[in-house]
């Protein structure tokens, strides 16, 4: 009789270490997403960063967040502030 395999991650039976569906539930979350939106108006760009907020929140309320909003000149610094990167000069 074979012997059933037994995980060391979970302990269940089945499957090993390899292909555990627990296996990366204890991992940090590495994932990033970034947007570019471009060629709106002050009033559009407030009602995106504001759904982008709501939904953040509601889809993953644990997870980092930073929005910039500027203009084509202003923008890459404004990025690089909220990375926590850039200069504290506007």
């Amino acid at each position: 009789m074979a012997k059933e395999r037994k995980c060391r991650i979970c302990g269940g039976t089945g499957h090993d270490a390899r292909n555990c569906p627990q296996k990366d539930a204890n991992d940090p979350k590495s994932k990033i997403v970034w947007y570019k939106i471009s060629n709106l108006t002050d009033t559009q760009a407030d009602k995106m960063t504001s759904a982008v907020i709501k939904a953040k929140r509601r889809i993953a309320p644990d997870a980092d967040a930073a929005f910039a909003k500027g203009d084509t000149k202003s923008l890459p610094g404004r990025i690089l502030k909220a990375l926590g990167i850039g200069k504290d000069d506007d």
